[in-house]
């Protein structure tokens, strides 16, 4: 039980993380992902982060962009 409550800890703090830069995010919490929208011209992508790395990296990308 406490690996499931850990594993839905960490996935609100990466959405709260993600949300602080204005971006969309739900969480899947079967599959123990995050979806974040990511604003593609005049549309949205869906990406999946699975933990903090990619979280960083998504943020890191864009801010060079």
């Amino acid at each position: 039980m406490s690996d499931s409550f850990d594993d839905t800890m960490k996935q609100s703090a990466i959405k709260t993380y993600l949300k602080s830069y204005g971006y969309k995010t739900q969480i899947d919490s079967m599959n123990n992902l995050l979806y974040v929208q990511d604003p593609l011209g005049d549309s949205f992508v869906v990406k999946s982060i699975c933990n903090w790395d990619a979280a960083y990296k998504f943020i890191k990308e864009r801010s060079v962009s």
